[in-house]
């Protein structure tokens, strides 16, 4: 059957052809389970962390740097559109591996969001991610390191392995906070652990457990959101309008208050004067673009 090449722009903009919708469809379509009626149900529950592997059958899913550079740019849009941590990364040409906090959100939503953009920017013909990726909730500090191990003593000289943001603090894609809570703050042990100069047990690397839930202090309701605004201008010595006026001040906690609550980008701009959606994006993509 001949396809027609009739274009569509997708939500940035960008044509496509039914050919490439039809491709994007079927990555969506498998991440949402629909060809795989007997397969187990993911185990998911909000506020926690998560370690994905993403595979991909017949084809590498990264066949040169350029396109591992466009899956991290990927992962930073995602960052932005969902606030999630990510605590460790590993691309590969075969599979990526990430460890990840979803801050309150569905990790399946954050999953197909990165897989597709990332499908739609790959300049490979035929190109799709029809594998499900695999999903594992870590419970404690223990599995987390030992999987962020894992990840990092495979090649720690890549420059697409976090490894080096744990050694030198200046990869601003993972958030290395919990890691470092772990180990004492002190990267020169946590470099320990991973050359195995070190155990777990007999050198008494971790300390009291770190939790890393959002459930007590991350703003969930626009009603919670509208009480911690009211908190910071009272703490600032601004009244509302003042804030809407000055937009440095005012830019700074529409970050602040998307990397700190699981409201919805419209949520934001309600709290921020009526702030439309768009707007909102663009705020936060030019405010954290340095990172």
């Amino acid at each position: 059957m001949k396809i027609s090449q009739k274009k569509i722009k997708n939500s940035q903009g960008q044509n496509l052809t039914n050919v490439k919708v039809r491709r994007i469809f079927e990555l969506d379509k498998d991440i949402k389970g629909v060809d795989h009626l007997a397969r187990k149900a993911r185990i998911k529950a909000l506020y926690s962390t998560y370690f994905v592997e993403q595979r991909c059958r017949h084809t590498q899913i990264f066949e040169c740097d350029d396109e591992k550079k466009t899956f991290i740019k990927c992962l930073k849009s995602a960052q932005q559109q969902y606030g999630f941590l990510l605590l460790a990364y590993c691309l590969t040409n075969d599979r990526y591996q990430l460890v990840l906090y979803d801050n309150g959100n569905d990790i399946t939503k954050i999953m197909r969001t990165i897989n597709i953009e990332y499908a739609l920017k790959v300049d490979r013909k035929d190109f799709k991610l029809t594998e499900r990726f695999k999903s594992e909730i870590l419970h404690t500090n223990e599995e987390l390191i030992e999987k962020a191990k894992s990840m990092h003593c495979k090649d720690n000289c890549n420059p697409f392995n976090s490894y080096s943001g744990y050694c030198d603090n200046k990869n601003k894609l993972i958030d290395d906070t919990i890691m470092m809570a772990i180990f004492g703050n002190n990267r020169e042990t946590y470099t320990a652990f991973i050359k195995d100069q070190l155990s777990l047990v007999g050198d008494k690397v971790l300390g009291d457990p770190v939790d890393i839930s959002c459930e007590k202090n991350c703003i969930k309701t626009l009603s919670e959101g509208k009480s911690r605004l009211e908190e910071l201008l009272n703490a600032y010595h601004l009244d509302y309008e003042e804030l809407l006026a000055d937009k440095k001040k005012r830019n700074d906690l529409i970050v602040h208050f998307r990397k700190a609550s699981v409201l919805s980008l419209k949520e934001i701009g309600e709290l921020f004067g009526g702030i439309s959606e768009s707007a909102i994006s663009k705020i936060i993509k030019r405010m954290t673009s340095d990172d």
